[in-house]
């Protein structure tokens, strides 16, 4: 018996605190939302008894942390996934200017000045361009350039096509 007048008493205090914020509102253009939102707390305030004496509120509970689990694992799986991506480019880059540093160590042991080079990595780790300046005189010629190549295209697999060599006259 004790339930049903806390039960009661809830409601008519629920209906008091409405009416008094209905009152309130400084723009009667927002009424709508606020029984809207109002009427919505109210069936959970009269239903909410019954909904505990036949266990739907602990199946309702458990749906909704179900759901809410669901989500954060989604979320969590979005978060993972992105900074796998970030690492992974972040290990494409070191790569990459680890072949620029060997293509500049390989063509200064042939004798040649390197003044620039870069180097595209494709999302295989394979090396996909090379473009090389080197800085050249007079006696260096196109046998010096093409031996460069060579040893580019053996070393990392590059089409000769795909290794680009300019020279910087001094």
């Amino acid at each position: 018996m004790k339930a049903v007048e806390n039960w009661v008493q809830d409601i008519i205090f629920y209906m008091f605190f409405v009416t008094m914020v209905m009152n309130l509102l400084p723009d009667p253009k927002y009424e709508k939302y606020l029984r809207l939102f109002a009427g919505t707390v109210l069936i959970l305030l009269v239903f909410g008894p019954i909904a505990r004496i036949t266990g739907v509120e602990t199946a309702m509970a458990g749906i909704f942390e179900k759901i809410t689990f669901e989500n954060d694992v989604r979320t969590l799986k979005e978060e993972l996934g992105a900074a796998d991506e970030r690492r992974i480019a972040g290990f494409y880059e070191q790569y990459r200017k680890a072949v620029e540093s060997d293509l500049r160590a390989l063509a200064e042991s042939d004798g040649v000045e390197c003044v620039s080079v870069s180097a595209q990595v494709a999302d295989t780790g394979n090396v996909s361009h090379v473009k090389m300046v080197i800085r050249g005189g007079q006696n260096q010629t196109g046998a010096v350039i093409a031996s460069v190549r060579r040893r580019i295209g053996a070393y990392y697999g590059v089409e000769e096509q795909d290794i680009e060599i300019g020279i910087e006259r001094k």
